[in-house]
């Protein structure tokens, strides 16, 4: 990506789109579905629209905390939401439009993804989501800097990104170059205490330490997960009477 540095300068030194100077450009309506689109660069999981939906159906097409979208109808913030609103119009006509929030042009195209990742500040995500953040600012600190910004002129980038992400320095660098972590080697003795259990609970079995860690049970169903808990329930029994 390119990025076009106009008016990057006045942006704060964390790069953080001020809600507050855009609340005055926007307008609330509602609109029909089929008009919106979804950001291209929206990299944010949209799985579990199911539980969304049910939210979204018990309001009845109305919607606490409106979508976000641009003049072009592409949405910013909010595409779970869309997503849910999809599949309920499907059997119900009252999710055919959804409440929306149009939002002012933004002045450059840094600013659109910056607010775009802002809005997602309080979302849980997955260390792929945090990863796409890391490099595309990264990607964005770089052009600063080397667009003769000063106050990226004695700043490290790295730093700057594992302040920012409460990460260390070392992660930053493996996030943006794609690299993953070295797997640690389990030594024989917890292979063989992790076979040991696996086959008793008769499921697939991880321990994530040698001396401490946590071990890890996979289940199938509810059912599945109450039948290993009982067996878990007959080893600590058989363990206190040894």
């Amino acid at each position: 990506m390119v990025f076009n540095l106009d008016g990057m300068e006045e942006l704060k030194n964390n790069i953080e789109v001020n809600n507050v100077e855009v609340a005055d450009r926007i307008v609330v309506k509602r609109i029909e579905l089929d008009k919106l689109k979804e950001h291209e660069y929206n990299f944010y999981d949209i799985s579990n629209v199911d539980s969304l939906a049910e939210e979204v159906k018990i309001m009845k097409g109305d919607l606490l905390n409106p979508i976000k979208v641009k003049k072009d109808n592409t949405i910013i913030s909010g595409h779970r939401r869309y997503n849910a609103f999809k599949q309920l119009a499907e059997y119900d006509d009252r999710f055919k439009t959804i409440p929306v929030i149009y939002i002012d042009e933004f002045n450059t195209e840094e600013e659109e993804l910056l607010y775009l990742m802002n809005e997602n500040n309080q979302r849980i995500k997955s260390s792929e989501e945090i990863n796409e953040e890391i490099m595309l600012k990264k990607e964005l600190y770089v052009s600063l800097k080397n667009s003769g910004v000063e106050s990226y002129q004695n700043v490290n980038i790295n730093k700057l990104l594992a302040d920012e992400f409460n990460k260390s320095v070392s992660s930053i660098k493996r996030a943006v170059s794609g690299k993953k972590p070295a797997k640690a080697v389990k030594s024989n003795a917890v292979l063989s205490v992790e076979k040991g259990i696996q086959e008793i609970l008769k499921t697939e079995v991880k321990l994530t330490g040698e001396s401490k860690g946590y071990l890890k049970i996979k289940y199938e169903s509810p059912e599945n997960l109450n039948d290993i808990l009982e067996s878990l329930s007959i080893m600590a029994k058989l363990e206190q009477e040894d």
